[in-house]
């Protein structure tokens, strides 16, 4: 038996890499662009997140007396951001406000 000496390991380190080193750039441009799209993925998420509670905000303290639109604002809100939570928080208020004003058809 021999022994692999340092020089040996160099040799075969460097064929290998003679003979890889297309792999090894499309597998580190691969791991690029992942992360790069999940970086881009969760600031749009953040971002629109942040709109929806502004949205919300600004509808609940635009001191409306009418309950029947402030609801329908609401509404709005839960239309235009129906995946986020916000928009489900302002269907529930919408639903609410509209149940105490005595407007069925708009509470449903």
């Amino acid at each position: 038996m021999s022994e692999t000496t340092d020089s040996d390991l160099l040799m075969n380190g460097e064929e290998w890499f003679a003979k890889n080193w297309r792999l090894l750039l499309s597998a580190s441009l691969f791991v690029l662009i992942l992360a790069v799209l999940f970086n881009w993925q969760s600031n749009s998420e953040a971002e629109s997140a942040a709109l929806s509670e502004k949205d919300l905000h600004s509808a609940l303290s635009s001191n409306s007396t009418n309950l029947v639109e402030l609801a329908l604002e609401l509404n709005g809100i839960h239309l235009k951001y129906p995946d986020v939570k916000v928009g489900e928080r302002a269907l529930i208020l919408s639903a609410n406000i509209a149940l105490q004003s005595m407007e069925y058809k708009t509470a449903q």
